[in-house]
């Protein structure tokens, strides 16, 4: 029997001389990474840090008009109260807010008012400059008033604009 296995064998090695199998070569396993992919890492890392640091930035920027807009409503509506509480002299609060203008010794209440109010938005949100900081008074007919308020900060990211009637 010894003669049918030397057979089966040969014709084996025939089979298989005929069909091509590539050889491999195996490597011996390395470990940890090449100094390419360290520093591809290292860029992409570093991509994904500044991508989040900018919207950090940009959210507490956001949130900086935010609250700048919620403090002009504020002074916005503290005004008008005031200028409701005051309607016989509502035609003496036509104010500009750009540059605050000390009263000195006028006992005015609408002039001390408005420099207070100046004088407070600057403290809080920085000097005018650029950003309208107004009230103004209109008449559209002889027993009725409007006044507008229109405050920003921040050149005119937080901006705020009232408008109210009273009737006289």
């Amino acid at each position: 029997m010894w003669w049918f296995n030397r057979i089966v064998c040969s014709l084996w090695f025939l089979v298989r001389s005929y069909h091509y199998e590539p050889r491999t070569i195996y490597h011996k396993p390395t470990r940890g990474f090449s100094l390419l992919e360290s520093l591809i890492a290292t860029a992409i890392v570093g991509i994904g840090f500044t991508g989040v640091y900018s919207m950090i930035v940009l959210s507490e920027q956001f949130t900086k008009w935010a609250i700048a807009r919620q403090k002009l409503q504020l002074y916005a509506n503290q005004m008008l109260e005031v200028i409701e509480s005051d309607i016989a002299n509502i035609d003496s609060y036509n104010l500009s807010f750009t540059t605050c203008t000390d009263p000195g010794a006028v006992t005015t209440v609408y002039l001390l008012r408005g420099y207070e109010w100046c004088t407070r938005m600057n403290a809080q949100m920085g000097a005018a400059g650029t950003d309208t900081r107004s009230i103004t008074i209109t008449t559209p007919s002889t027993n009725k008033r409007n006044v507008l308020i229109r405050l920003e900060a921040y050149g005119a990211k937080a901006q705020v604009i009232m408008e109210r009637s009273y009737g006289i």
